[in-house]
């Protein structure tokens, strides 16, 4: 009988020993996890910021090319009281520069230093124009818009748009060729 108590005192203990393990191995574990979640957590929180601004962005920069070439567009034509008038408006119509700026204001945490550097001299770039509008500024703002949105897409890994757009479309790549002919 003693050996029988022996047996069922041994075998008590080590299940004891082996649920203390059990415990304490699943306690490390949790331990380790919760780690990993708390050091991982705030990038996705920045992670998810930073697409929100992409996605936000992307429409504000279609209000700053329109702004930039309508002006373009009534720099190029002939002066006439007309002209005048359009441009006069067009300089006045500074939204799309008010947006960016709240955009950025409002995200700006958020963003690696080049990117606000860039936005920063993208809407100075922008306020210059609504002060002295010509089609030279126009030109390098439409060039400092492009080499942005190329960037921003290097930033997020998508391919950059090609150069050649802006040759194409810009008028005073249109007057070189008419004047070199």
């Amino acid at each position: 009988m003693d050996n029988s108590i022996i047996l069922v005192l041994l075998g008590g203990f080590i299940s004891l020993i082996s649920v203390l393990a059990g415990a304490l191995l699943q306690y490390f574990i949790e331990k380790r996890k919760s780690v990993i979640q708390l050091r991982s957590h705030p990038s996705a929180v920045v992670y998810n910021k930073q697409v929100e601004f992409f996605e936000k962005l992307n429409p504000i920069l279609n209000e700053l090319n329109s702004f930039i070439t309508t002006l373009d567009v009534w720099l190029g034509e002939q002066q006439s009281e007309q002209v005048l008038n359009h441009i006069e408006n067009a300089r006045r119509d500074t939204k799309s520069i008010d947006n960016l700026d709240r955009l950025v204001d409002q995200f700006f945490i958020f963003l690696p230093s080049e990117i606000l550097k860039e936005l920063s001299k993208l809407s100075a770039n922008c306020r210059y124009l609504t002060e002295s509008p010509n089609t030279e500024t126009t030109y390098k703002s439409i060039e400092h818009l492009l080499g942005f949105q190329n960037r921003l897409r290097h930033y997020v890994g998508t391919e950059e748009l090609s150069e050649d757009l802006l040759k194409s479309f810009s008028k005073a790549q249109q007057k070189v060729n008419k004047q070199s002919s």
